[in-house]
């Protein structure tokens, strides 16, 4: 199960079809391909654009906006709250 989900987490961070992904790699492995290089997630999207997933990018972006938000929020209040310490002569 473990490596199942290997095969499709990969895929899926790279943004690809896993299933375009899973068949080329099963179809292609029998066949005799021992360039594993060429079979990982980020060289295969290179050469098979056709297998890149654009139909949900927009929303894996508003994922990730409030968290650079909440972060940049928070690395300004820490910032104001710095200067607005007194420092004491040492």
């Amino acid at each position: 199960m473990a490596r199942l989900m290997s095969e499709v987490s990969g895929p899926k961070r790279h943004h690809l079809d896993v299933w375009l992904y899973s068949k080329d790699i099963l179809d292609r492995v029998p066949a005799g391909e021992t360039d594993y290089a060429k079979l990982l997630p980020d060289v295969w999207k290179e050469q098979h654009p056709e297998g890149v997933r654009t139909y949900r990018e927009k929303e894996s972006r508003h994922k990730t906006e409030p968290k650079h938000l909440s972060r940049a929020h928070q690395f300004i209040a820490a910032k104001l709250k710095r200067k607005q310490q007194p420092r004491h002569p040492a």
